[in-house]
């Protein structure tokens, strides 16, 4: 998707480079001038659908952590309950 974001970016470059920069150099042509219309609003479209997905990226990771903490701390709380029933383990709160 990026790549065709970048892809799509440098035929507006392209194709703006290659237009009339004043009127002395002539006008624009209608029909370049009504694809760069659209090819931004589709570059638009493509950009705000690549930071939707790299949204649910960010939101997927940041619960795949939560969960990973969470049974972590599951984890030593259960390792920690087997020491407290053996007489082997020393007693710090004496």
């Amino acid at each position: 998707m990026l790549q065709f974001a970048h892809k799509l970016r440098k035929e507006i470059n392209d194709t703006l480079g290659a237009m009339p920069k004043t009127l002395k150099d002539g006008l624009a042509d209608p029909i370049k001038s009504e694809y760069i219309s659209i090819a931004n609003q589709k570059l638009e479209e493509v950009l705000n659908e690549f930071v939707h997905e790299r949204r649910l990226q960010d939101r997927y990771l940041g619960e795949a952590r939560a969960q990973r903490k969470r049974a972590l701390k599951v984890s030593r709380d259960l390792c920690n309950r087997e020491n407290i029933n053996s007489r082997n383990a020393p007693n710090y709160n004496q």
